[in-house]
């Protein structure tokens, strides 16, 4: 429209207004304008990308009568805040549109769509103008980014159904066709479909959509006549299911239904629905959100009943019954103005999946009927009540978690938000067939919604699985529901709380996750997840913290952190490290506590250090940065970069040097250490340098606090107030000098975060983390905290993580792996050629291993005894770090060799497979841990020289061979000075025999040609560049190889090293196109998939990661992975490990397979794996560590290929690790030794494993027992000290009566079981046979092994004049030389038989224990299996002797290991099979039955038929520890466990061994903390004593003192009596000497602070009886209120001129134009 005003002289033109229809500018609807949202839809459309947020507009938009829209005028553009209206104007355009209609709309920038007063004001403005020339203002919307606000829907606009449809004009004779169908229905009279539709078509209705819905409204309106009679509710339910038996067969589908899976509800669910939900009440509200023709509301009375429904012809249908408001809205938009309004929801919402996914309170929904479902839900009360159809049924996976996807998601949701009565899976079969279908469907039943939003969905049972396949089934599941909610009406709200909090939906192992949902809802958040232990008490403990900041942990965190706008903090970190953050900073500022950052690698545990580093700087506390490695100082610049702190400047603790150097990402130094006098001087004033703001050390700075005391000291003192954090925590700690002082030093500070993903990973880790949490609340002396952590093993550590969690001291999340595709590649194909290429390669290793064991070690131990007459030592010469083939001794690192092997073989595979995904558009990344580049520098040229660029080499992997010979003859001669002289044995200075040996491995080296690499990096890297693709190096090497793989040769060249960031932006920026990575090179750094400055979006591609040497930690193995799956990526990556066929890595890759599972379980993978993988144990862990040590015991032959690995016979046996250890050398085996390895290591374990179960012993999980315990009486029976957490609270002693989950053998079971051990025979006939087959074998095996010593020693004797002395002796013509030969022939005559003497006495004894077992235990001997008990003695549980498990295939079937001596148990624990090597286990067996009468078997059966009458029932009394179950384990023996109670809640405890019982076994006795009984110990009478537990002893003098004492030992005492606050409380301040005992007198009035001090110090507790309690009562502990902290001041967003925003836009505009035209 223009209005051109001209002046010409005097005339003056008149032009006349035209209303133009710009064609071009128009926009396209899907409907005409039926509702706000259709309305708010269009407008949206209107604006550009941006506009939104940018400034306000005025649009209008002018409509017809048949409210078809006309066209839209954009009236006017504002500012920031506010926009013109000009009310003439907009009614001028109306009239000459002849619109009768418009509706307006504008935005608020800010996101918020309340209405104003002046938008209210503008709105009736406009409405009075307009009414005056007959023209409606049907509505006034305000428009925001995510939503909009209707102020017709509001009713501000004075009208009802402000957007009326097209009219649709029922006839009669529609009316005359339901009223019909109701008189069939009536009298029964069942009509077919085709008689319906002919029906229909007499009176005139053809189409046969309408006649469906019409026939339904017909069922609708006569099932709600029944249901609103006046008869009984079975009586209604009955009509209205005979109703449905007789009604047509809605079977007419269109597509649009079929697509939705839009079914109709039948009436008699419809009508069971109504009445869960109470709506036979005519005062409950009802809504319903999808009604169709509102057969689920017939239960109702319309008046009280909203239905919504967007089909036009439903909704005509529904404006028919009376209803108090039809709405038409879309269902699948939350309801504005609607939430919480209604006392009941019922819906059945269509079925089918969302396009994208939708967020919804941080669960992504992705089904139509679920989002439905749950925005329906927002409408009901608090206390109101809701039954939901939704299509399927539920499916269930192995561990019967809801199968992972969309329906696990919806009902985690549901489950957390709501109180879930039932889940009702109803067969469409049987229920749904007169509906036109058979479609499954699930009733879900609703009770309000939870107080905190807790809980996830439970596990499958016998309820949630089976169907509901009859209507009256269905009538009384649903009437069962309502009485129980009846009886629940009674039950006390604290009971119901209590009830809620601690209710979990499974047992552990069995519980489903979630996504983490952060407390941040201001930033980017990542796609993380939380362990399934600690879901509930994670998101429960960050919410409150969230609460006690003041409501917004984003403004929290900005504040402390110095960001002006929370836009700044989001720049710096994601929502997840903003909720890590504040829950540090609370309690740090609240509790003066620490927290546990345990997140995985790729959340940004850096980025959280760096955040606090800032916040201590930004409130003037200095911080203490403190971590494993030095390199790792430059991470922590980095981060501080990122974050906008790069300023602030570190005073580093180490020394200056390359290592101690701070860089940026581009390797340019930016700090470094100062100058040793500077820092000495620093470190003397133990003050950090004026200009530093923050320090940085690394751990062992601080390990020698007693001999260097410079640094620790200075330490100690910047403590005091600072704020510490300890990257990789559990490395400072530990009872190691470091975790010692530590202790002090945490001490001393403000708070502290600690960083580690393993933060228990010790038990000796604890203390250090009870400084500064919760658990040092914990009734327990630090002695028993390790102890406590040791016993209950990982299971326990569970316990502790979870508790940590719940009291907002300990945050994890870890990435996901879903939609990521993992595959296990296994070069089958190869398998043949590869065990040939490492049987050749491993025998000669092994040949070079005894070839140096036999005759070089000897020869350097007679020079070194040569050499100490002139105070000189010779030894093995110490060679390279990597090549490893000359070290001492070869063995040594003789494994790096073997890996090396490993990667060559794989080598050229790797290379085809990246070749193949480079066609299919991928990038690669190929990840090893070695490049043998070392061995390659240390190579000689045919000249004897090192080799250098240009020199041809020999490149088989012969080679590598060939050097670890010769290195075995150099040695190390050290000088009197100290100085070393490097040389080496002639050849022929050896013996005969050695000389010959030699030449016989060198000549198998000749021969073998290996047909691999000794650079298998080159090999890659050639093949690749020869298909055409180019390859990024991110390594160490200096020098590479030109092979030439035919002739087995190699041309040295120089490596052009890159930088690894050039390297990595390099591939990102997809200017290479493969990336070669090792550990060490690829620390740090990112190539995931995202845009760069030179890759857009569509030429993004894939990563692949090639991995050739995995890593057997798995949280190294996560870090590998994360370099390139990270946030921000567009693509998600692949995973392809390429495993050889050789056993010892197909074995340790299945064991790390195992350990990612849980990662992996839903990524898209080659799973035919799968199988085999869970057959694999994983043995390395303490059980395998057992197992591994006792094989090579018994194995001795390997145990020396092997190198002794683990020092059996030594005196310094290696303990811990020893498995792992162990599996890095299996490789050397040959390929049937390696099988053979594994398949007995596994039998081994398996057998430990299935042992340790039987016995109660396992402690690698919390064992799930079903009990349904029925708590009978519960007491405290330990006292906590009392505080601010669970940490604090008192152990409770329950008595149960429970399920028996295990019954013995019945009297008929235990005889069939002898007489099959019996094998046919009588006892005393089987042991003469088993000791007679016995005695055979191990003469077998002594002859042998005596045949074997006498050969050897033959052949020993044969060669004595070849042996170096005897030749000296020949070559000087000595006239003694054959006395000499004589005498050496005689010691080794007499070594001999020492030797078999030896063999002799060591078979006897193992004869001897063996014939013992077969003496002792014969089958059907009764005998009392000992079960430990409270105290530290044992209950005795009456068994009998099965026999003895012999499996005769083995090697060695009389191992001890492989015998097996099985007993039925006369008890719960029922049956259990012990190694005979359990020597231990055994004699306790022995030991108990001692005196005990063993009859004959039948009356030994008789006896146990009389022993199980009471351990056969179904239930029985038990005793179980709960409440504080750390404090709890210090003190009680027995089986930690998840269990079930009658009330179906799911708890943790200790649960005793069977026949304990309380009044024995504790005698009444309570645990109480030393200070908390001060009232028990000042009401001492004189002359009494009370013990406590650091062998503490209180005895009450006759003036009222007190004499303590305790033991001399500094040990067992020193903390005591050393405690200089104690100390200034006792007579004379000190503790004196009296025998074994250090003795003090404390006054009367000093014995309470005395009492305190010990408490706090030492961890003291006394066992006092409840009748000592009962009469003076315990010290009461005022548990501390949860501390608020003031909620800081709001960010202040500075204002923006808009003519810069404009001006910005139009350059934003132009550029998009100009990016048009490139």
């Amino acid at each position: 429209m223009s209005n051109q005003n001209r002046h010409i002289e005097k005339k003056i033109n008149v032009p006349e207004l035209k209303i133009q229809y710009n064609r071009d500018n128009s926009k396209s609807i899907d409907r005409s304008i039926s509702s706000s949202y259709d309305a708010s839809k269009f407008f949206r459309s209107l604006f550009n990308t941006g506009e939104l947020e940018l400034r306000e507009s005025l649009y209008v938009m002018f409509l017809n009568r048949a409210n078809y829209p006309i066209g839209y005028y954009q009236h006017s553009i504002g500012g920031i805040d506010s926009t013109v209206a000009d009310i003439r104007i907009i009614i001028g355009i109306a009239l000459k549109a002849l619109a009768t209609g418009v509706i307006i709309a504008h935005n608020h920038p800010s996101g918020r769509v309340l209405a104003s007063q002046s938008d209210i004001d503008l709105t009736k403005k406009l409405k009075e103008a307009s009414s005056k020339f007959d023209i409606q203002v049907i509505d006034s919307l305000i428009i925001g980014k995510d939503e909009y606000n209707s102020l017709a829907d509001s009713g501000l606009m004075g009208v009802n159904s402000p957007y009326p449809l097209p009219e649709f004009k029922p006839l009669i004779i529609q009316n005359d066709f339901v009223g019909y169908i109701r008189k069939n229905l009536k009298e029964r009279n069942k009509l077919t479909r085709p008689q319906t539709e002919k029906q229909a078509n007499r009176f005139g209705i053809i189409d046969r959509t309408k006649i469906k819905e019409l026939t339904e409204l017909a069922i609708v309106l006569e099932a709600r006549e029944i249901a609103q009679s006046q008869s009984s509710v079975f009586e209604k339910f009955n009509n209205i299911k005979n109703l449905y038996e007789a009604q047509t067969n809605l079977s007419f589908r269109t597509s649009m239904s079929i697509l939705l899976q839009q079914y109709s509800t039948p009436a008699p669910i419809g009508y069971l629905m109504g009445l869960f939900c109470g709506v036979n009440n005519s005062s409950k509200s009802l809504f319903e959100p999808s009604a169709g023709n509102g057969l689920l509301t017939i239960t109702a009375n319309p008046e009280q009943v909203i239905v919504n429904e967007i089909d036009p012809v439903r909704y005509e249908n529904l404006t028919k019954q009376g209803y108090k408001e039809v709405m038409k809205i879309d269902a699948s938009i939350q309801f504005q103005g609607m939430r919480k309004k209604f006392d009941a929801v019922i819906t059945n919402p269509p079925f089918g999946r969302l396009d994208t996914g939708r967020n919804f309170d941080g669960f992504q929904i992705k089904k139509l009927d679920h989002l439905m479902a749950l925005n329906a839900l927002k409408t009901m009360k608090d206390n109101g009540k809701s039954a939901i159809i939704i299509g399927g049924h539920t499916k269930w996976d192995e561990k019967k978690r809801i199968q992972k996807g969309a329906l696990r998601v919806f009902y985690n949701y549901l489950y957390k938000h709501y109180h879930v009565i039932d889940v009702i899976p109803i067969s469409g079969k049987h229920l749904y067939s007169r509906q036109g279908t058979s479609f499954n469907t699930t009733l879900i039943l609703i009770n309000g919604r939870k107080e905190k939003p807790r809980g996830v969905a439970p596990v499958k049972n016998q309820q949630l699985a089976n169907p509901v396949t009859d209507y009256n089934e269905l009538f009384t599941r649903i009437q069962q529901n309502m009485k129980t909610l009846k009886q629940h009406k009674v039950a006390s709200k604290e009971s119901l709380r209590k009830k809620a909090l601690k209710m979990k939906a499974m047992l552990l192992a069995q519980q489903l996750g979630a996504p983490y949902v952060p407390a941040s809802d201001s930033c980017f958040v990542l796609d993380t997840h939380v362990p399934d232990a600690m879901e509930f008490e994670m998101h429960q403990a960050i919410a409150r913290i969230k609460e006690d900041v003041g409501g917004d942990i984003d403004n929290f965190v900005r504040h402390r952190l110095g960001y002006q706008t929370k836009a700044q903090l989001c720049k710096a970190l994601s929502a997840e490290q903003i909720d890590a953050v504040g829950m540090a900073i609370y309690n740090i500022e609240a509790l003066s506590q620490a927290v546990i950052i345990g997140d995985q690698t790729g959340i940004g545990k850096g980025r959280v250090a760096a955040s606090i580093i800032r916040y201590a700087t930004q409130q003037d506390i200095t911080p203490i940065f403190l971590t494993e490695k030095a390199n790792l100082f430059s991470d922590i610049y980095r981060d501080l970069s990122a974050i906008g702190s790069a300023q602030l400047k570190p005073f580093i603790v180490n020394a200056r040097g390359s290592k101690t150097q701070i860089k940026d990402e581009n390797g340019n130094v930016i700090y470094e250490a100062l100058s040793k006098p500077e820092q000495d001087n620093a470190f003397k004033n133990r003050k950090v340098p004026s200009g530093h703001d923050f320090v940085v050390a690394t751990y062992s700075q601080f390990n020698s606090a007693q001999k260097k005391p410079l640094k620790p000291q200075f330490l100690l003192e910047i403590a005091k107030g600072s704020i510490i954090i300890m990257d990789e925590s559990h490395n400072s700690s530990g009872s190691s000098n470091t975790g010692i002082f530590m202790q002090s030093v945490l001490a001393r500070t403000s708070g502290a975060v600690f960083l580690s993903a393993t933060f228990a990973k010790r038990p000796d880790n604890m203390p250090i983390y009870a400084m500064k949490t919760a658990i040092s609340e914990a009734n327990m002396s630090t002695e028993e905290l390790v102890e406590a952590i040791s016993k209950g093993g990982v299971a326990l550590q569970e316990v502790l993580a979870s508790q940590l969690v719940a009291e907002g001291q300990m945050i994890r999340r870890e990435r996901t792996y879903e939609g990521i595709e993992v595959n296990y590649i296994t070069l089958q194909d190869k398998a043949k050629e590869h065990k040939a290429i490492a049987d050749n390669i491993t025998t000669i290793v092994r040949d070079i291993i005894a070839f140096q064991a036999n005759h070089i070690d000897e020869r350097v131990d007679e020079l070194d005894s040569i050499a100490v007459a002139e105070g000189k030592e010779v030894n093995l010469r110490e060679g390279t770090t990597e090549g490893g083939v000359d070290n001492q001794p070869y063995f040594s690192k003789v494994f790096n060799v073997i890996n090396q092997m490993l990667f060559s073989i794989k080598a050229e595979a790797v290379a085809d497979k990246a070749i193949a995904r480079l066609k299919q558009g991928k990038k690669p990344i190929i990840a090893f841990a070695s490049t043998m580049g070392s061995f390659i520098e240390q190579m000689e040229n045919s000249s004897g020289l090192s080799v250098g660029v240009g020199d041809t080499v020999k490149a088989d992997f012969s080679i590598v061979l060939e050097k670890g010979l010769d290195g075995v003859m150099r040695y190390t001669e050290t000088l009197p000075n100290g100085e070393k002289e490097y040389k080496k044995f002639d050849l022929t200075e050896l013996s005969y025999e050695a000389q010959e040996e030699y030449e016989r491995i060198s000549s198998n080296i000749r021969k073998i040609s290996t047909g691999i690499t000794i650079s298998p990096i080159d090999v890659i890297v050639q093949k690749i560049e020869k298909a055409g693709y180019s390859v990024a190096e991110v390594t160490g090497r200096k020098l590479k190889l030109q092979l030439n793989l035919n002739s087995g040769m190699g041309v040295i060249e120089n490596r052009k090293k890159i930088n690894t960031n050039d390297a990595f932006r390099e591939f990102n920026d997809n200017e290479v196109d493969v990336l070669l990575i090792n550990q060490s090179g690829s620390t740090g750094a990112s190539a995931h998939a995202i845009v760069t400055d030179k890759v857009s979006n569509a030429e993004v591609k894939q990563r692949v990661m090639i991995v050739l040497q995995p890593e057997l930690d798995i949280n190294t193995e996560v870090q590998k992975r994360g370099r390139i799956n990270r946030t921000g990526q567009i693509l998600k990556p692949i995973y392809d490990y390429v495993n050889s066929a050789i056993p010892a890595e197909q074995r340790l890759m299945m064991m790390l397979q195992k350990k990612l599972k849980s990662l992996d379980a839903n990524t898209s993978s080659n799973q035919k794996q799968s199988n085999s993988i869970l057959d694999v144990p994983d043995f390395l862990n303490k059980y395998g560590d057992k197992v591994v040590a006792e094989y090579l015991e018994e194995n001795t032959e390997i145990n020396d290929l092997l190198g002794n690995p683990l020092k059996i016979g030594t005196g310094s046996e290696f303990k811990d690790g020893g498995a792992h250890k162990v599996s890095g050398r299996v490789a050397v085996l040959s390929t049937k030794m390696q099988e053979d390895f594994y398949k007995d290591i596994k039998e081994r374990y398996d057998t430990l494993v299935d042992y340790l179960k039987q016995s109660g012993e396992y402690d690698l999980e919390v064992e799930q027992l079903d009990l349904k315990a029925k708590v009978i009486s519960s007491s405290i029976i330990k006292v906590g000290k009392g505080g601010n957490s669970s940490f604090g609270e008192d152990s409770v002693l329950e008595k149960i009566e429970a399920n028996v989950l295990r019954k013995p053998f019945s009297a008929d079971e235990v005889k069939n079981l002898i007489y099959q051990g019996l094998e046919g025979q009588t006892t005393e006939g089987l042991r003469e046979k088993l000791t007679r087959e016995y005695e055979t074998f191990v003469a077998k095996k002594l002859a042998e092994t005596f045949q074997e010593l006498e050969s050897r020693y033959m052949r020993l004797k044969r060669d004595v004049s070849n042996e170096k002395k005897i030749q000296k002796l020949i070559q000087a013509e000595d006239p003694n030389v054959a006395q000499a030969i004589e005498k050496r022939k005689q010691e080794l005559d007499e070594a001999y038989r020492k030797r078999v003497a030896d063999e002799d006495k060591s078979a006897q004894n193992k004869k001897s224990y063996i014939r013992g077992l077969f003496k002792y235990f014969g089958v059907g001997k009764k005998l009392f299996y000992p079960v430990p008990s409270f105290d530290g003695t044992s209950q005795n549980q009456l068994a009998i002797f099965l026999g003895f498990g012999i499996d005769k295939k083995k090697t060695n079937p009389y191992a001890p290991s492989a015998i097996k001596l099985k007993f039925a148990i006369a008890s719960s624990q029922k049956y259990i099979a012990i190694p005979a090597s359990y020597i231990k286990d055994i004699n306790a067996i022995k030991g108990a039955s001692i005196g005990i009468t063993d009859y004959d078997i039948d009356k030994n059966i008789e006896q146990w038929n009389e022993q199980i009458k009471s351990t056969t029932k179904n239930r029985s009394i038990r005793y179980i520890v709960t409440g504080n179950i750390l404090q709890a384990f210090a003190s009680f023996k027995g089986k930690l466990v998840s269990y079930t109670t009658d009330n179906n809640e799911i708890k943790k405890g200790i649960l005793m061994p069977e026949h304990w019982s309380a009044e024995t076994e504790t005698k009444g006795k309570v645990i109480v903390p030393i200070a908390k009984a001060t009232k028990i110990i000042k009401s001492m009478s004189n002359g009494s004593s009370i013990f406590g537990t650091n062998n503490i002893s209180f005895f009450k003098l006759y003036d009222n003192r007190y004499r303590v004492s305790v033991p001399a030992s500094r040990k067992k005492g020193g903390e005591i009596y050393l405690n200089e606050g104690l100390l200034k409380l006792v007579e004379n301040n000190v503790f004196e000497k009296v025998g074994s005992q250090m003795t003090t007198h404390v006054p009367f009035e000093n014995i309470e602070s005395f009492l305190t001090i010990l408490q706090d110090s030492s961890g003291v507790t006394i066992s006092v009886t409840q009748n000592q309690i009962d009469a003076v009562g315990l010290v009461v502990t005022k548990n501390k209120k949860r501390v608020k902290i003031q909620a800081p001041p709001k960010e202040v967003i500075p204002k923006m001129n808009t003519k810069v925003l404009k001006l910005k836009a139009n350059a934003l505009k132009l550029k998009l134009e100009l990016l048009s035209f490139a």
